[in-house]
């Protein structure tokens, strides 16, 4: 009986550590994600960025 309750504890337990594991992988992969699109951003002349704020609905301030 002691055994299959250590057996248990032992797998909750791995269980239990691979969860936030799992979580900061994929908040590293989604992190990766957003800076690769960031970056994209960053490669939009003045007039394409226009374009894409009139597509949006979005307002162009004009910032002289």
């Amino acid at each position: 009986m002691k055994k299959n309750i250590a057996i248990t504890s032992i797998i909750l337990l791995l269980i239990t550590s691979m969860i936030p594991i799992s979580y900061n992988i994929s908040l590293c992969k989604e992190n990766k994600a957003l800076i690769a699109k960031q970056d994209s951003l960053y490669t939009y002349t003045l007039s394409e960025a226009q374009k894409v704020f009139r597509e949006n609905g979005l307002k162009w301030i004009k910032m002289d």
